[in-house]
């Protein structure tokens, strides 16, 4: 009900991917995160977006609420907006950085989704692409696609931040 005022194709579904399935499962655990890195790859090569925002199919979203939060913030800054704090980023057992906890989705601009795959602009080359994917699947913690996002995110020096 909360996207039905949004313009068409501004609401974007995460495809089913036969590759994902085969190789993790369905959209559950790692099979989930093959399916968001897939997403990321494809959105990441359209134009005709500023901000990306990733919620889960069981969220309800105020967009006017987030529009507004947007409306003070440039994407240019170099910030992941969501709930941080889950999951470990560290290789070890000791915590030295958590990703993004998915209850609360997270917003990522265009220029810094590019930025996770090495890239200024788009099209994104294929090998730039394949290797945001092999990243994202990587572990720690790639069984949770949310919290894998934000490892990746500053992996590539962005900054998780809490969005109000």
């Amino acid at each position: 009900t909360w996207g039905k005022d949004l313009p068409p194709g501004k609401l974007v579904m995460m495809e089913t991917s036969e590759a994902c399935r085969a190789k993790y499962g369905d959209n559950h655990a790692r099979g989930l995160t093959c399916l968001e890195a897939r997403a990321h790859m494809a959105i990441m090569n359209r134009t005709d977006w500023t901000w990306l925002m990733v919620v889960d199919d069981d969220e309800y979203v105020f967009v006017d609420h987030v529009i507004e939060q947007l409306r003070h913030r440039n994407p240019a800054d170099r910030v992941i907006l969501g709930w941080p704090g889950c999951g470990n980023c560290s290789k070890s057992n000791k915590v030295e950085r958590r990703g993004m906890c998915g209850g609360a989705g997270y917003l990522v601009s265009r220029q810094n989704l590019l930025s996770m795959a090495s890239a200024e602009t788009a099209p994104v080359s294929a090998a730039k692409q394949e290797a945001f994917f092999s990243e994202f699947m990587q572990e720690p913690d790639s069984g949770w696609c949310d919290v894998r996002f934000g490892c990746v995110a500053q992996a590539h020096g962005l900054i998780l931040e809490k969005m109000e």
